[in-house]
Protein backbone atom coordinates (compact mmCIF):
# COMPACT_ATOMS: atom_id res chain seq x y z
CA UNK A 1 0.00 0.00 0.00
CA UNK A 2 2.86 2.28 -0.34
CA UNK A 3 1.85 3.65 -3.75
CA UNK A 4 -1.19 5.55 -2.16
CA UNK A 5 -0.94 7.84 0.98
CA UNK A 6 -3.57 6.89 3.77
CA UNK A 7 -5.86 8.63 6.11
CA UNK A 8 -6.16 5.91 9.06
CA UNK A 9 -9.59 6.68 10.06
CA UNK A 10 -12.38 4.77 10.26
CA UNK A 11 -15.34 6.39 8.73
CA UNK A 12 -18.53 5.09 7.05
CA UNK A 13 -20.80 7.58 4.74
CA UNK A 14 -24.00 6.69 4.75
CA UNK A 15 -27.43 9.16 4.26
CA UNK A 16 -31.31 8.57 4.38
CA UNK A 17 -33.20 7.83 1.56
CA UNK A 18 -36.89 8.55 1.54
CA UNK A 19 -39.52 5.62 0.32
CA UNK A 20 -41.80 8.40 -2.11
CA UNK A 21 -42.68 7.39 -5.49
CA UNK A 22 -43.90 10.64 -6.36
CA UNK A 23 -41.53 12.59 -9.11
CA UNK A 24 -40.02 15.72 -6.61
CA UNK A 25 -38.36 18.73 -8.16
CA UNK A 26 -34.55 18.60 -6.34
CA UNK A 27 -31.40 20.69 -5.81
CA UNK A 28 -27.56 20.77 -6.59
CA UNK A 29 -24.58 22.24 -6.30
CA UNK A 30 -21.22 22.25 -7.70
CA UNK A 31 -19.04 20.00 -4.71
CA UNK A 32 -16.55 21.63 -2.73
CA UNK A 33 -13.11 21.14 -4.62
CA UNK A 34 -10.08 19.57 -3.05
CA UNK A 35 -7.38 19.79 -5.35
CA UNK A 36 -5.07 16.71 -5.05
CA UNK A 37 -2.61 15.00 -7.21
CA UNK A 38 -2.58 11.40 -6.10
CA UNK A 39 -5.54 9.12 -4.46
CA UNK A 40 -6.10 9.31 -0.90
CA UNK A 41 -8.31 6.35 0.53
CA UNK A 42 -9.83 5.23 4.07
CA UNK A 43 -9.23 2.42 5.63
CA UNK A 44 -12.06 0.41 6.50
CA UNK A 45 -12.34 -3.25 7.99
CA UNK A 46 -13.43 -5.88 5.93
CA UNK A 47 -16.85 -6.15 4.45
CA UNK A 48 -19.44 -7.92 6.73
CA UNK A 49 -21.96 -7.81 4.14
CA UNK A 50 -21.53 -9.18 0.74
CA UNK A 51 -22.66 -7.29 -2.02
CA UNK A 52 -24.86 -8.79 -5.18
CA UNK A 53 -23.64 -10.70 -7.73
CA UNK A 54 -23.70 -8.44 -10.46
CA UNK A 55 -21.72 -5.76 -13.03
CA UNK A 56 -22.17 -3.04 -10.64
CA UNK A 57 -21.16 -3.79 -7.46
CA UNK A 58 -20.32 -7.27 -6.97
CA UNK A 59 -16.96 -7.40 -9.00
CA UNK A 60 -13.82 -6.09 -9.03
CA UNK A 61 -13.17 -3.91 -12.61
CA UNK A 62 -10.25 -2.05 -14.11
CA UNK A 63 -11.31 1.80 -14.33
CA UNK A 64 -10.13 5.28 -14.13
CA UNK A 65 -10.39 7.67 -11.25
CA UNK A 66 -10.59 11.42 -12.26
CA UNK A 67 -9.32 13.36 -9.74
CA UNK A 68 -10.81 17.25 -9.26
CA UNK A 69 -7.63 18.41 -10.89
CA UNK A 70 -8.87 16.76 -13.93
CA UNK A 71 -5.96 14.61 -13.74
CA UNK A 72 -7.03 10.83 -14.90
CA UNK A 73 -5.83 8.22 -12.89
CA UNK A 74 -5.69 4.77 -15.02
CA UNK A 75 -5.84 1.07 -14.65
CA UNK A 76 -6.82 0.70 -11.12
CA UNK A 77 -8.86 -2.52 -9.76
CA UNK A 78 -11.96 -1.05 -8.37
CA UNK A 79 -15.71 -1.87 -7.27
CA UNK A 80 -18.47 0.29 -6.38
CA UNK A 81 -19.56 -0.07 -2.83
CA UNK A 82 -23.83 0.40 -2.70
CA UNK A 83 -23.99 -0.13 0.92
CA UNK A 84 -22.01 2.65 1.59
CA UNK A 85 -22.00 4.66 -1.71
CA UNK A 86 -18.22 4.41 -1.71
CA UNK A 87 -15.08 3.63 -4.33
CA UNK A 88 -13.24 0.84 -2.97
CA UNK A 89 -10.03 0.19 -4.39
CA UNK A 90 -8.12 -2.98 -4.58
CA UNK A 91 -5.46 -2.78 -1.39
CA UNK A 92 -3.95 -6.26 -2.37
CA UNK A 93 -5.47 -7.16 1.65
CA UNK A 94 -8.38 -9.03 2.08
CA UNK A 95 -8.62 -8.08 5.82
CA UNK A 96 -9.00 -4.10 4.63
CA UNK A 97 -10.47 -2.10 2.06
CA UNK A 98 -9.45 1.12 0.66
CA UNK A 99 -11.74 3.62 0.53
CA UNK A 100 -11.21 6.75 -1.74
CA UNK A 101 -11.72 9.73 -0.17
CA UNK A 102 -14.96 10.89 -2.34
CA UNK A 103 -14.22 14.71 -1.68
CA UNK A 104 -10.92 14.79 -4.20
CA UNK A 105 -12.51 12.93 -6.94
CA UNK A 106 -15.15 13.95 -10.04
CA UNK A 107 -16.13 10.46 -10.43
CA UNK A 108 -14.54 7.16 -11.96
CA UNK A 109 -15.19 4.91 -14.54
CA UNK A 110 -15.44 0.75 -14.62
CA UNK A 111 -14.53 -1.37 -17.53
CA UNK A 112 -16.77 -3.94 -18.10
CA UNK A 113 -15.79 -7.54 -19.23
CA UNK A 114 -15.65 -8.55 -22.75
CA UNK A 115 -18.10 -5.17 -23.78
CA UNK A 116 -17.35 -1.72 -24.91
CA UNK A 117 -19.68 -0.53 -22.05
CA UNK A 118 -18.61 1.81 -18.99
CA UNK A 119 -20.35 2.25 -16.35
CA UNK A 120 -19.66 6.13 -15.53
CA UNK A 121 -20.12 7.52 -12.13
CA UNK A 122 -19.97 10.90 -11.26
CA UNK A 123 -19.77 12.94 -7.70
CA UNK A 124 -22.60 15.65 -7.68
CA UNK A 125 -24.15 16.89 -4.71
CA UNK A 126 -28.16 16.99 -4.28
CA UNK A 127 -30.96 18.02 -2.28
CA UNK A 128 -34.65 16.83 -2.84
CA UNK A 129 -37.45 14.75 -1.60
CA UNK A 130 -35.63 11.08 -1.70
CA UNK A 131 -32.33 12.78 -0.33
CA UNK A 132 -33.02 14.16 2.81
CA UNK A 133 -30.03 17.03 3.15
CA UNK A 134 -27.34 18.03 0.60
CA UNK A 135 -25.30 15.33 0.35
CA UNK A 136 -22.33 14.45 -2.36
CA UNK A 137 -22.89 11.26 -3.82
CA UNK A 138 -21.83 9.02 -7.11
CA UNK A 139 -24.18 8.81 -9.24
CA UNK A 140 -24.11 6.80 -12.34
CA UNK A 141 -24.59 8.41 -15.73
CA UNK A 142 -27.15 6.44 -18.00
CA UNK A 143 -27.71 8.91 -20.92
CA UNK A 144 -26.06 12.35 -21.15
CA UNK A 145 -27.26 15.63 -23.54
CA UNK A 146 -29.26 18.07 -23.23
CA UNK A 147 -31.02 16.34 -20.52
CA UNK A 148 -28.89 14.19 -18.63
CA UNK A 149 -30.08 10.88 -16.74
CA UNK A 150 -28.44 9.50 -13.54
CA UNK A 151 -29.57 6.86 -11.31
CA UNK A 152 -28.21 6.48 -7.60
CA UNK A 153 -27.66 2.93 -7.05
CA UNK A 154 -28.19 2.58 -3.25
CA UNK A 155 -27.96 -0.52 -1.73
CA UNK A 156 -29.60 -0.86 2.13
CA UNK A 157 -29.67 -3.74 4.34
CA UNK A 158 -33.07 -5.28 5.32
CA UNK A 159 -34.26 -7.17 8.09
CA UNK A 160 -33.84 -10.26 6.51
CA UNK A 161 -30.60 -12.28 7.47
CA UNK A 162 -28.21 -10.78 4.71
CA UNK A 163 -30.41 -9.65 2.20
CA UNK A 164 -30.27 -6.62 0.55
CA UNK A 165 -32.60 -4.24 -1.08
CA UNK A 166 -31.93 -2.07 -4.15
CA UNK A 167 -33.45 1.82 -3.30
CA UNK A 168 -32.67 3.41 -6.99
CA UNK A 169 -33.45 6.91 -7.14
CA UNK A 170 -33.16 8.67 -10.85
CA UNK A 171 -32.13 12.02 -11.47
CA UNK A 172 -32.88 14.22 -14.00
CA UNK A 173 -30.74 17.53 -14.82
CA UNK A 174 -32.59 19.50 -17.45
CA UNK A 175 -31.27 21.48 -19.72
CA UNK A 176 -32.09 24.78 -17.64
CA UNK A 177 -29.21 23.14 -15.63
CA UNK A 178 -32.32 22.53 -13.09
CA UNK A 179 -32.38 18.92 -11.35
CA UNK A 180 -35.89 16.66 -10.47
CA UNK A 181 -35.78 13.34 -9.17
CA UNK A 182 -38.06 10.46 -8.73
CA UNK A 183 -38.21 6.83 -8.11
CA UNK A 184 -40.18 4.93 -10.64
CA UNK A 185 -40.19 5.17 -13.94
CA UNK A 186 -43.60 5.99 -16.01
CA UNK A 187 -44.94 8.11 -19.35
CA UNK A 188 -46.52 9.86 -16.63
CA UNK A 189 -44.19 10.67 -14.14
CA UNK A 190 -41.29 11.68 -16.99
CA UNK A 191 -43.57 14.33 -18.65
CA UNK A 192 -44.74 15.67 -15.47
CA UNK A 193 -40.81 16.89 -15.11
CA UNK A 194 -41.43 18.87 -18.38
CA UNK A 195 -44.23 20.76 -18.13
CA UNK A 196 -43.25 23.31 -20.57
CA UNK A 197 -43.27 20.24 -23.42
CA UNK A 198 -45.36 17.89 -21.96
CA UNK A 199 -47.73 17.65 -24.80
CA UNK A 200 -44.93 17.37 -27.51
CA UNK A 201 -42.69 15.10 -25.52
CA UNK A 202 -45.37 12.80 -24.59
CA UNK A 203 -46.80 12.75 -28.48
CA UNK A 204 -43.52 11.28 -28.83
CA UNK A 205 -43.34 8.73 -26.36
CA UNK A 206 -46.77 7.45 -28.10
CA UNK A 207 -45.65 7.28 -31.46
CA UNK A 208 -42.46 5.12 -30.40
CA UNK A 209 -44.81 2.97 -27.92
CA UNK A 210 -42.64 3.49 -24.89
CA UNK A 211 -44.39 3.18 -21.92
CA UNK A 212 -41.84 4.03 -20.17
CA UNK A 213 -41.97 0.96 -17.21
CA UNK A 214 -38.22 0.41 -17.15
CA UNK A 215 -35.22 1.86 -16.92
CA UNK A 216 -33.91 1.31 -20.93
CA UNK A 217 -37.00 2.22 -21.98
CA UNK A 218 -36.44 5.63 -19.65
CA UNK A 219 -32.67 5.82 -21.58
CA UNK A 220 -34.97 5.71 -25.05
CA UNK A 221 -37.08 8.47 -23.63
CA UNK A 222 -34.75 10.83 -22.20
CA UNK A 223 -32.75 10.15 -25.61
CA UNK A 224 -35.86 11.02 -27.41
CA UNK A 225 -36.31 14.16 -25.59
CA UNK A 226 -32.53 14.90 -26.36
CA UNK A 227 -33.65 14.65 -30.04
CA UNK A 228 -36.55 16.97 -30.15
Amino acid sequence: MRYLPLSMLMIFAGFTLYGQTDACKCSYEDPGIRMVSKITCIVLPAAETKPPEDEIYGQWRYGKIILNSGEIISGELIHYDGLNDQLIIDSKNPVIRLAVEKNTIQGFDMETMNSDHIFKFRRIRVKGKHIADYQDVYLQVLIAGRNTLYIYRKLTKTLALNEIARNYVYFIKKEDNSMVSFVKPSRKTITRLFPEKADQYRSALRKQHNRVRNEEQLINAVGTFNSL
